[in-house]
């Protein structure tokens, strides 16, 4: 009777974890609804569009700025020194650099957060090259304290250093010491916010919550 009930409880455990599943896969799959949030939205990965996320694509580009996005968040690579848009090699964008720039064009409101994948400031170097005039519309996401000085020199505004490579302590006291935009921390390691004097910004969250600006594929901004 024990090892009946035993493997009763460990059959409805893992129907438990394949519901999760389902729920994450499903959600990374696309965007059911579009919730307005007020506060600082930064589109995810060009912004989430109902079929997918993680997109980085001129369709997500488009629906975001028509959701009234002021930023939104590209994943970048450098692959045998070109530039590419997507988040890995198995997952590149139909959108090139050069169409980046045109739609940029087209787009003077909106701003492109940097989330390079490969080397930073390989990355950032060949962004500056191929941005000329349009350096002002990037905001450079930064992995370490340490990035800041590089990244500025090469004409970049004050960077956002993202936390998701870092440590849980050590690094806090340096990022106070910078001039940066913000920081961003991944939504579970939210604690790590404390102690900073910069605005903190989560990710992916797409559920409003107060206080912070948020990364996100499927909130959107409040008319």
């Amino acid at each position: 009777m024990q090892a009946r009930r035993l493997v009763l409880i460990g059959l409805a455990g893992l129907a438990l974890i394949g519901a999760g599943q389902v729920w994450r896969y499903q959600h990374r799959d696309g965007c059911r609804a579009y919730v307005p949030a007020s506060g600082t939205l930064v589109a995810h990965a060009g912004g989430g569009l109902p079929e997918q996320t993680y997109a980085n694509n001129l369709e997500a580009l488009d629906l975001a700025a028509s959701h009234g996005f002021t930023m939104v968040e590209l994943d970048f690579l450098v692959e045998n020194g070109r530039l590419v848009i997507g988040h890995d090699a198995d997952h590149r964008s139909s959108l090139d650099p050069a169409g980046l720039m045109r739609w940029l064009d087209t787009h003077p409101q909106i701003s492109v957060v940097t989330d390079f994948k490969s080397d930073n400031l390989a990355g950032l170097a060949l962004l500056r090259q191929m941005a000329g005039e349009r350096i002002g519309r990037f905001v450079p996401q930064i992995y370490a304290p340490g990035e800041f000085a590089p990244v500025v020199a090469m004409g970049y505004s004050a960077p956002i250093l993202t936390a998701y490579r870092l440590p849980d302590r050590g690094w806090q006291q340096a990022a106070n010491a910078l001039p940066l935009r913000a920081v961003t921390i991944a939504y579970k390691r939210r604690a790590l916010a404390e102690g900073l004097h910069h605005p903190v910004f989560l990710h992916t969250v797409n559920r409003p919550i107060a206080g912070y600006g948020l990364y996100t594929d499927c909130l959107i901004p409040a008319p």
